[in-house]
């Protein structure tokens, strides 16, 4: 069962999961091409926008609380048993998202950047054979 509470809050926090996907979405696309200072925007951009939305989901909580005093010791089960164990979650859960968006964000940079190794490394090899040729033969 529900509480009316958590139907409160719930949206809140789901808008917290939901956007940070289409930010991490579109942070994605940017990394192949991103430079350092580009890649520190993206993740203050996402720290911004999460900060955003966790505080729009603490005012909910806030709004939530009882009008009467009587319903102080409801509020006060659900926020031991619900409320506190969402916000735990939903912060594990960004600090795991953050941990997998950081991986991918290497691995579309590694795949960039390999291949920029490979073909310096080719001119470079390719300037010692020359190098060698010349001082060969000329």
């Amino acid at each position: 069962m529900t509480s009316r509470y958590s139907e409160i809050v719930k949206p809140s926090i789901k808008k917290v999961v939901e956007a940070t996907e289409a930010i991490e979405r579109s942070n994605l696309k940017k990394a192949e091409q991103a430079t350092d200072k580009e890649i520190d925007d993206m993740f203050d951009e996402a720290k911004e926008e999460n900060k955003n939305l966790l505080n729009e989901a603490k005012q909910k909580m806030k709004d939530a609380k009882p009008n009467t005093e009587s319903e102080y010791p409801a509020f006060n089960k659900w926020l031991e048993k619900d409320a506190k164990p969402m916000v735990t979650g939903t912060t594990k859960l960004l600090a795991n998202v953050l941990n997998i968006f950081m991986s991918a964000v290497v691995a579309i940079r590694n795949m960039v950047v390999r291949p920029v190794r490979a073909v310096t490394k080719f001119f470079v090899d390719r300037a010692g054979c020359v190098m060698n040729f010349f001082k060969t033969y000329f």
